[in-house]
């Protein structure tokens, strides 16, 4: 994640306060620029208090400023 083609990708992080990562959210967008592919990972102990929503909510703001038509990712069974 340290090094991103900002022509073709795009990555938000969210910190705690002692400035730890705590959570990250990352588009990887296809050749075209149709589609993004997305990724969404957040700590263990920071899950459930709405930060996932607002990485996500970034994202999708960023995707449409970048006029991508769809955005896409998939969520493993246990996570959801």
């Amino acid at each position: 994640m340290t090094h991103i083609d900002y022509e073709r990708e795009m990555a938000f992080v969210a910190v705690n306060p002692a400035g730890l990562l705590v959570g990250v959210s990352r588009l990887v967008i296809d050749a075209g620029r149709e589609w993004g592919d997305y990724s969404l990972l957040i700590r263990s102990d920071q899950q459930r208090i709405g930060l996932g929503t607002a990485l996500l909510l970034q994202l999708l703001l960023f995707a449409r400023a970048e006029g991508l038509a769809e955005v896409r990712g998939s969520v493993l069974r246990g996570n959801a």
